[in-house]
């Protein structure tokens, strides 16, 4: 395992890591640990859970294996795909706060940044 003197002996901007992580961590901006947990926690779950439901379901209707297997997961990723199509469209369609122009700039407010 390496230690950080290690691992900083060979950058130029060593002594300058710890401002720059604490200017970003101080940066003001929304807090997007909700943002994250809709998006990524809420489709595995709602997947999980319809695979379960449906197996459940389909094990009277269904007595091949193979087939009620193939149903179980199709039909999961439908509902699932259902539930994204809802988050987005309560939550305004997934747009960000950047607006690209033409020309291919990204425009922040009054701010101009040309991508790289």
């Amino acid at each position: 395992m390496t230690t950080e003197n290690e691992f900083c002996s060979g950058c130029a901007q060593r002594h300058d890591c710890q401002s720059v992580y604490r200017a970003v961590g101080q940066a003001p901006g929304p807090n997007v640990v909700w943002k994250v947990i809709v998006a990524f926690l809420v489709p595995i779950t709602v997947f999980v859970l319809s695979v379960a439901g449906f197996g459940i379901w389909l094990r009277e209707a269904l007595a091949c294996e193979s087939l009620r297997t193939a149903a179980t997961f199709g039909l999961s990723v439908l509902v699932t795909l259902a539930a994204v199509g809802l988050i987005r469209w309560v939550g305004g369609g997934g747009q960000g706060t950047c607006d690209r122009e033409a020309d291919g700039n990204t425009q922040h407010g009054n701010t101009r940044k040309k991508d790289i």
